[in-house]
């Protein structure tokens, strides 16, 4: 099954920015727009893992969990485009306030799943919230520009208070991907 693990959370992003992101479909069919109920702030993807990786994909999220400390609220940042404003192919937002406890708890449950031997990503860690992915890119400069703009106008988000650690099924299909929690580990 193709599984991710993200940090789970009491606030509720897809009312948050719900609103913005129909407003985004509607006014930018070029983009792929993610769904309110799919977003998540990923820690590690992992594609597709047969039953025992699923097994100690568990075993390592529950031990990010045990030694992630206490909750702790995450805010967010700016707006911003991969691999660049100009030429966008993702929109996301990035974390602010909290975002070191983010980032060290990404890199214990890389720890983790290596020890497993399961996939880690090489690349670095890059936390963010997809808000969209331009359906074919690239975009032309003006329409890029007006993506931009827009991007800009998203509302402020409550902060994000993780309160665990969530291997996920992600079960592609149409109008979108379905994402099942198989294990949530609370911290601490």
């Amino acid at each position: 099954m193709r599984c991710f693990v993200a940090v789970g959370g009491e606030t509720d992003l897809g009312a948050a920015l719900g609103g913005w992101l129909g407003r985004t479909r509607e006014r930018f069919p070029e983009l792929s727009v993610t769904p309110a109920s799919n977003l998540h702030l990923t820690l590690a993807f992992l594609g597709e893992l047969d039953a025992g990786q699923v097994e100690a994909a568990s075993a390592a999220v529950e031990a990010t969990a045990a030694g992630a400390g206490s909750p702790w609220e995450l805010g967010w940042g700016e707006p911003g485009a991969f691999p660049g404003a100009r030429r966008p192919r993702v929109l996301w937002l990035g974390p602010g306030a909290g975002s070191e406890r983010l980032v060290a708890a990404q890199e214990v449950l890389a720890g983790e799943l290596q020890g497993r031997g399961l996939p880690v990503d090489p690349k670095p860690y890059r936390p963010h919230l997809t808000l969209a992915r331009v359906r074919k890119p690239p975009l032309g400069r003006e329409r890029a520009a007006e993506v931009g703009e827009w991007l800009a106008s998203m509302p402020s988000l409550p902060a994000l208070a993780v309160d665990s650690v969530v291997l996920y099924q992600s079960r592609l299909g149409k109008p979108a991907a379905v994402h099942t929690p198989i294990t949530t580990a609370e911290l601490g």
